[in-house]
């Protein structure tokens, strides 16, 4: 019997990597964003998100299933060869920009959080070369390590959460409404941003095994945005929405308070597995899109650049400012993209070059 090696996923294996992909970023990263953005009334922003992003997974849905190839040869041959490649140019800017961004974040958490003395292209290199090698070895390898590392996440969240009822006054949450409307909407559209990341099934639909469902999409959306509403409340609740609106990492400053009785004082230490493996996951995903667009060839340029834009761009920007601004224009972008894929889903011709 010939052993061949799987080179497809399962719709499950691809919600999951939904949670754990979009998750990092809803959960811990546009947090600060939506609390700058609407307060105590955020998780408010977050709920009425939902509506417009299932609107969105239903075409989504209808995309996925008109898909027949990779993405960038199915482009092409719905238009050109130009449109093809700006496409895959498009998101590759895309990709950059937010995985840069990604690592910055970690990198600054990291050195805040546990690892002060460490220099910072050292935690760099270690984190981006992981990625890398596990982007090369494929979806397959990404979704299985993915299955094995998001239970923990889940459990320890869980964990966070119940332990810390004790200290949370929801008091704070009310009362509702003293943002303005505009404010309100403005969280729903950074909560939309985040979510509209689960674009990138788009380029990986080639290594599906079989169709995701509506369910898939549905539940999905469902659990991401219940990550993002959970922590936004847990925040507030336990440290008031304006001593959480002035932390750089709310979901995460949780973990300081958290104990079990006496015996045990801290157990903090278990975030950091959380963010890094959410952050691990997200940056091999994204280094394997850059390997579909581009070719195996091209992988250790990009990693190199990601590598080099994450340590030295810290330093010249306003993190938080810059992360809203680039949020909205990943939503602009993605629904742009969803547009104009919808339309390539109702032309007939150039199916045969």
């Amino acid at each position: 019997m010939t052993f061949r090696p799987l080179t497809t996923i399962t719709p499950l294996q691809s919600a999951l990597l939904w949670i754990t992909v979009i998750g990092v970023s809803n959960h811990v990263l546009i947090m600060p964003i939506l609390l700058d953005a609407a307060g105590r009334d955020a998780w408010i922003g977050a709920l009425l998100a939902f509506p417009l992003m299932l609107l969105w997974c239903g075409l989504l849905w209808f995309i996925m299933g008109k898909i027949n190839d990779s993405l960038v040869p199915w482009i092409k041959k719905k238009t050109n060869t130009a449109i093809a490649i700006g496409a895959a140019l498009i998101y590759t800017v895309y990709y950059l920009v937010m995985t840069s961004f990604d690592v910055q974040d970690t990198l600054q958490w990291t050195k805040t959080a546990y690892l002060p003395q460490t220099p910072i292209w050292f935690t760099s290199a270690c984190l981006i070369g992981f990625a890398y090698i596990t982007a090369k070895k494929g979806i397959v390898t990404i979704a299985i390590t993915n299955g094995i590392l998001l239970p923990f996440i889940i459990v320890f969240g869980l964990y966070v959460m119940t332990v810390n009822f004790q200290v949370k006054d929801y008091h704070y949450l009310l009362p509702i409404g003293t943002h303005s409307f505009s404010d309100i909407c403005m969280a729903a559209l950074f909560t939309a941003a985040g979510i509209s990341g689960m674009i990138f099934i788009v380029f990986v639909s080639d290594d599906l095994k079989g169709k995701l469902k509506k369910r898939h999409y549905a539940i999905s959306l469902l659990i991401l945005i219940e990550l993002t509403i959970g922590p936004l409340i847990g925040a507030i609740a336990t440290f008031g929405p304006t001593e959480a609106a002035s932390m750089s990492f709310p979901a995460f400053e949780q973990w300081r308070i958290a104990s079990v009785g006496n015996e045990i004082a801290q157990t903090d230490f278990l975030s950091i597995y959380q963010w890094l493996a959410g952050i691990f996951i997200r940056l091999s995903l994204a280094l394997y899109i850059f390997q579909k667009l581009w070719g195996q060839k091209s992988l250790p340029y990009l990693a190199l650049l990601i590598y080099f834009s994450s340590c030295i761009g810290r330093f010249n920007i306003n993190l938080e400012k810059t992360s809203a601004l680039i949020y909205l224009s990943a939503l602009v972008l993605n629904m742009a993209f969803t547009i104009f894929l919808f339309i390539l889903c109702q032309i007939k011709k150039k199916e045969v070059n």
